[in-house]
Protein backbone atom coordinates (compact mmCIF):
# COMPACT_ATOMS: atom_id res chain seq x y z
CA UNK A 1 0.00 0.00 0.00
CA UNK A 2 2.52 2.15 1.05
CA UNK A 3 4.29 2.09 -3.02
CA UNK A 4 0.41 3.05 -4.25
CA UNK A 5 0.81 5.93 -1.83
CA UNK A 6 4.23 6.88 -3.34
CA UNK A 7 3.41 5.87 -6.83
CA UNK A 8 0.64 8.27 -6.49
CA UNK A 9 2.07 11.06 -5.60
CA UNK A 10 4.62 10.79 -7.99
CA UNK A 11 2.07 11.34 -10.69
CA UNK A 12 0.85 13.73 -9.15
CA UNK A 13 3.84 15.58 -9.03
CA UNK A 14 4.60 14.75 -12.67
CA UNK A 15 1.29 16.22 -13.61
CA UNK A 16 1.50 18.98 -11.70
CA UNK A 17 5.16 20.21 -12.89
CA UNK A 18 3.60 19.59 -16.63
CA UNK A 19 0.98 21.81 -15.76
CA UNK A 20 3.13 24.11 -14.61
CA UNK A 21 5.23 23.73 -17.99
CA UNK A 22 2.42 24.70 -19.95
CA UNK A 23 1.45 27.84 -18.21
CA UNK A 24 4.80 29.21 -18.41
CA UNK A 25 5.26 28.15 -22.30
CA UNK A 26 1.69 30.34 -22.80
CA UNK A 27 3.53 33.14 -20.91
CA UNK A 28 5.89 32.85 -22.60
CA UNK A 29 4.44 33.53 -25.74
CA UNK A 30 1.89 35.81 -24.83
CA UNK A 31 4.87 37.65 -23.80
CA UNK A 32 7.03 37.64 -27.17
CA UNK A 33 3.70 38.58 -29.11
CA UNK A 34 3.46 41.78 -26.74
CA UNK A 35 7.30 42.28 -27.77
CA UNK A 36 6.82 41.18 -31.61
CA UNK A 37 4.53 44.03 -31.70
CA UNK A 38 7.03 46.79 -29.84
CA UNK A 39 9.51 45.61 -32.26
CA UNK A 40 7.24 46.22 -35.48
CA UNK A 41 6.00 49.51 -34.18
CA UNK A 42 9.60 51.04 -33.26
CA UNK A 43 11.06 49.86 -37.01
CA UNK A 44 7.56 51.57 -38.59
CA UNK A 45 8.49 54.50 -36.62
CA UNK A 46 12.30 54.65 -37.50
CA UNK A 47 11.43 54.17 -41.30
CA UNK A 48 8.74 56.62 -41.36
CA UNK A 49 11.15 59.34 -39.68
CA UNK A 50 13.65 57.91 -41.99
CA UNK A 51 11.89 58.30 -45.09
CA UNK A 52 10.54 61.74 -43.90
CA UNK A 53 14.06 63.03 -43.47
CA UNK A 54 14.63 62.21 -47.35
CA UNK A 55 11.45 63.64 -48.59
CA UNK A 56 11.85 66.66 -46.55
Amino acid sequence: MHLARKNLFGVWVMHAIQKSYHSLSLLFDLNLDRLLYLATIIVALGAGAFLGTLLH
